[in-house]
């Protein structure tokens, strides 16, 4: 009997152990989904020693930490099972081996047997989990044969609905719905099916669905962090600062509050303009001993003091940044940009040193073009002459506006404008004329340019005395005015006021008398018009 019991025993025992490790790699793999990884970390490791499995989620959880060699040396413990293989692909894709990656992932669908399912969806897993693989129709395919064989099992669904997310056509975007709302009506991992919802919602700029979506999401299960980090970008997009950080804030709290989270929490700080608590965010990482390790953070902070016209130490952690970030290839435009924009506001800043500043403001401002991948550049185009606005380099605004609208022909009539309304502001006379010709020739409905055009023949007679700008002022207000169109007060005191003057030096005082009253009409204390007018009522001219 003693002997029979102490079997029950052990054996109840082994169980209970088994449906403790069974509920810890459940609870890891939520947590993996999560994006939770130091806290997943911990629930496997202990585990990841004894099952093949868990040491498969647990090498899971060392990619998404970045840890690139550790997670390749846990899947090389069980290399003959089939999940630790897929690992081990993944590690080769972020390696740049894609080819030796997709060989390993062939290897194991084909050595599936004929229920087998798991294989097809670990092996598509691999690829749609792995930002440099390309074979999306693939990772579909296994995926469809993963669903034939295992109905309603939610992580192929949302895998599946994931691959064709990122294949990004019409058809597949559709049927990627339909593979969340099955997971939905399943009823497990509703969380994660909603929160894709609200990205595909989110990617089509519908931000009132998205935020439905998300909504469901975090009703769904409340330990979920993700949606919370995703409504703080929808907020931020809809202009909903104050949202986007309370949402942001939730997110912290659930999350493990990784480096990674809390830059997380400090970006949405930054693009909310909260430049100071961004601040104080990355300066506390560095603080912490974190900056050697993420160099990003360096340049957050210098981002941020930017904005807050912090130009020293903006600078200072500039090229900290530099520095630790040897390779150039890993520098984004916007590093260039905003390098660039320092550097030039430090110009402005430091006299002495403004020729130095200036040129490497514009040696950046040319690697950002040539960083951007973008194929419509025109928007950093603007972005750079908004830099030289801040400081007032009307010259280089003009320069940056003409190589636009040099580069893009089709630039809006606004580009084609402010080439030559900064260059009059930079004293470009010539160059300003020249270049609102052009404007006024390519946008002939626009009246604007005509207007500009006397006030730079006004600038180069400034005493009135040559006439120059009377007939860019006449063309100016005989223009027809387009639909929409209208001449401001300020124009019109201008301009009257011009003629006046100019009528007033020929001793033509029945024109200056009713110029000057034209002036009146948009400004009734306008001193120069009263004078004329005084000056010539003293002659009997009224």
């Amino acid at each position: 009997m003693k002997t029979l019991i102490t079997v029950l025993t052990t054996a109840a025992a082994s169980a209970f152990v088994y449906d403790v490790n069974a509920q810890s790699l459940e609870q890891g793999k939520k947590l993996l989904a999560y994006e939770r990884y130091q806290s997943a970390e911990k629930e496997l490791s202990s585990l990841a020693g004894n099952s093949p499995e868990a040491n498969y989620y647990y090498g899971l959880v060392l990619l998404g930490e970045g840890k690139l060699n550790e997670a390749k040396a846990a899947f090389a413990k069980h290399p003959s099972d089939f999940r630790n293989m897929a690992g081990t692909a993944r590690v080769l894709y972020e390696e740049g081996k894609g080819a030796d990656a997709y060989k390993i992932l062939q290897g194991i669908v084909d050595g599936a047997k004929k229920k087998d399912w798991e294989k097809y969806q670990v092996a598509a897993d691999a690829i749609t989990y792995s930002d440099k693989a390309t074979q999306y129709d693939e990772a579909i395919a296994w995926y469809r044969t993963a669903h034939e064989r295992k109905a309603n099992q939610p992580e192929v669904m949302i895998g599946l609905g994931d691959a064709l997310l990122r294949k990004n056509t019409g058809e597949s975007n559709g049927e990627a719905v339909r593979m969340f709302d099955a997971v939905i009506a399943e009823g497990k991992m509703k969380s994660l099916a909603y929160a894709r919802h609200g990205l595909i919602w989110l990617n089509a700029r519908n931000y009132d669905e998205s935020l439905k979506s998300y909504n469901l999401a975090k009703e769904s299960d409340k330990e979920n962090p993700l949606p919370y980090g995703d409504l703080a970008d929808v907020y931020y997009r809809a202009g909903k600062y104050e949202l986007a950080k309370q949402n942001i804030e939730e997110y912290l709290k659930l999350s493990d509050k990784s480096i990674r989270d809390q830059m997380r929490y400090g970006n949405i700080l930054y693009l909310t303009k909260d430049y100071t608590g961004a601040g104080k965010i990355y300066q506390d990482l560095i603080n912490a001993g974190e900056g050697k390790q993420t160099p990003s953070l360096y340049r957050g902070l210098a981002f941020a003091q930017y904005q807050n016209n912090q130009l020293s130490d903006a600078l200072k952690n500039f090229d900290t940044y530099r520095s630790t970030v040897s390779d150039t290839s890993k520098y984004t435009y916007e590093d260039y940009l905003y390098y660039a924009y320092v550097n030039n506001a430090m110009a402005k800043e430091d006299s002495v040193n403004a020729a130095k500043y200036l040129g490497i403001a514009d040696q950046n401002f040319g690697l950002a073009l040539q960083k951007s991948t973008d194929e419509d550049k025109t928007a950093l185009y603007r972005k750079i002459a908004d830099g030289y606005k801040e400081t007032r380099n009307w010259g280089k605004v003009s320069e940056w506006y003409t190589k636009l609208v040099a580069q893009y022909p089709d630039a809006s009539p606004l580009d084609y404008f402010n080439a030559g309304f900064y260059a009059f502001y930079a004293k470009d006379f010539a160059g300003s004329k020249a270049k609102l010709e052009a404007f006024n020739a390519k946008y002939p409905d626009e009246i604007t340019g005509y207007y500009w055009l006397g006030r730079v023949a006004a600038a180069q007679d400034p005493e009135a005395t040559k006439g120059t700008a009377v007939e860019p002022f006449k063309t100016w207000m005989n223009k027809p005015l387009a639909e929409g169109k209208e001449r401001k007060t300020e124009e019109y005191v201008f301009a009257y006021q011009y003629l006046a003057l100019y009528e007033y030096n020929k001793a033509n005082g029945r024109a200056a008398v009713d110029y000057s009253k034209k002036v009146l009409e948009y400004d009734a204390n306008n001193e120069t018009a009263q004078q004329i007018i005084k000056y010539f009522a003293q002659k009997g001219i009224k």
